[in-house]
């Protein structure tokens, strides 16, 4: 894994530049504790911001050999009146057989696109350094405690949902109409986290909970409740996720 000086990039906005050509300039003075620390193994390229679209859009490199199946990044936005912004924000990528291809390969690319609240500040410099690295061998880079935790948390919660779903459908295969019964329990189970969508008011477990028996309930209703052969097919490719994740949710730390 590289090591050594974190090389953080600072960009003019898109429009500020005459043929809306990119300035790349480092910014080492300008944020001493990211200087300091070394360079993981996801890099930003560039970041770009936009004043029309109200958006940063990163480049990102996988500088090493590994895929990695999630990062977290840091972002200082500096205005012109002085005052500054500064934000969080990280990716998660699917960790089971299926997702393989979309994991953030070794030696690779990727984009992402950070919308912004508009304001009316002039934009005068962009800053954004990754600070948490999660590789496929489930090892970790970690510069940033609490995003780190954070992730572990989510994992922990999705593994204990993914079991609660689990645990369901695998119930109803002993019902005279499995995949009816199986549907109709998490049905019930759904409308305790708000029949709406989404609760903002959840706690973690409560909201990765509602949000895999809503994926469990899309899957098994899109033709109709499953026979009992659909469901089992089903519930095989839901355990594989399952073992995914319980298997992810156990990190070493590399630093």
């Amino acid at each position: 894994m590289p090591h050594g000086k974190m090389i953080v990039r600072c960009f003019v906005p898109a429009l500020l530049v005459a043929v809306f050509a990119t300035v790349i300039c480092l910014c080492l003075a300008l944020a001493p504790s990211l200087r300091a620390a070394p360079q993981l193994g996801v890099v930003v390229q560039s970041a770009v911001y936009d004043p029309v679209k109200h958006e940063i859009t990163l480049r990102l490199y996988n500088s090493t050999k590994q895929d990695v199946t999630a990062y977290n990044f840091s972002v200082r936005i500096d205005y012109a009146d002085g005052t500054t912004r500064l934000e969080d924000g990280s990716t998660e990528l699917p960790v089971d057989q299926a997702g393989l291809k979309l994991l953030f390969l070794a030696d690779s690319h990727r984009e992402e696109i950070l919308p912004e609240p508009p304001t009316t500040k002039a934009v005068k410099r962009v800053v954004v350094a990754v600070d948490v690295v999660v590789y496929a061998d489930r090892s970790a880079e970690v510069l940033n405690e609490e995003a780190f935790n954070r992730l572990v948390e989510r994992r922990k919660a999705s593994a204990l949902a993914l079991q609660k779903v689990s645990d369901v459908m695998k119930q109803a295969l002993s019902a005279d109409n499995p995949g009816q019964a199986a549907l109709s329990e998490l049905r019930r189970l759904r409308k305790a986290y708000g029949p709406n969508g989404p609760n903002t008011n959840l706690g973690l477990v409560d909201a990765m909970m509602a949000t895999e028996l809503s994926h469990a309930i899309d899957n098994l209703s899109h033709a109709g409740p499953p026979t009992p052969d659909e469901l089992r097919g089903y519930i095989k490719f839901h355990d594989e996720r399952l073992a995914a994740t319980n298997l992810h949710k156990e990190l070493t730390r590399m630093n």
